[in-house]
């Protein structure tokens, strides 16, 4: 009797071996939590929503006041860390640089796929900015990074120091306006939009002493 019980135990054996798991123990053991999944990546021009950690505290303590804001987080997050400190860097440049004129800088990636253009507008007394829709842009995104961070501690979120509303600020301070644009290439023989192919980033920034600090609303 024992023969027949063993056959039928290796025949068991081998189905339970040849069969596919089921999809939800495909990546681990019912009540543990699964590895390996892989978020679907937004395509080319879809604008990225309030992922966690994408956020100016995050970008400020890597690049910077100018970077965090004057670059933009959605863009300096496309971008590797090294591309994203030569771009910080040009802006800083760029902010510096002829103060009656417009300036424009263009960075291009070592692959050669994505182009970062800055623009630093004339500079103007903070008196003329008042009121620019920009302001209450650059806020609001601030209160969004404070509201994400605010349940991982006080370290990511944006010092107020680091921020000047205009209304704070003395009007003949000089202040530029920044666009920073960034373009990315499709992969494939056809390109994709325009308005599909670019993000852009518009932020107004003063002159503090031997800083240049953002403004708000």
């Amino acid at each position: 009797m024992r023969a027949p019980v063993l056959r039928l135990l290796l025949a068991s054996s081998l189905v339970l071996a040849a069969t596919p798991w089921p999809a939800n123990a495909q990546f681990g053991l019912p009540g543990l939590p699964r590895v390996g999944r892989v978020l679907p990546l937004p395509g080319p021009g879809r604008v990225l929503g309030r992922l966690p950690g994408m956020h100016f505290g995050k970008f400020r303590r890597a690049f910077g006041i100018i970077g965090a804001v004057a670059v933009g987080s959605v863009i300096l997050g496309r971008l590797s860390r090294r591309d994203g400190a030569e771009v910080t860097r040009r802006t800083r440049v760029a902010l510096d640089k002829s103060p009656d004129q417009e300036v424009t800088d263009t960075y291009r990636t070592p692959n050669g796929n994505t182009q970062v253009t800055i623009t630093a507008g004339p500079a103007q007394k903070a008196a003329g900015f008042k009121g620019d829709p920009v302001l209450r842009q650059t806020a609001d995104a601030i209160q969004q990074s404070s509201d994400v961070s605010g349940g991982k501690g006080k370290a990511d979120a944006m010092p107020m120091n680091d921020v000047m509303r205009i209304d704070e600020i003395p009007e003949d301070t000089q202040c530029r306006k920044v666009t920073t644009q960034m373009e990315t290439k499709s992969g494939g023989k056809k390109s994709e939009s325009k308005d599909d192919s670019k993000t852009t980033n518009v932020s107004i920034l003063c002159q503090m002493g031997a800083d240049w600090k953002p403004a708000s609303a």
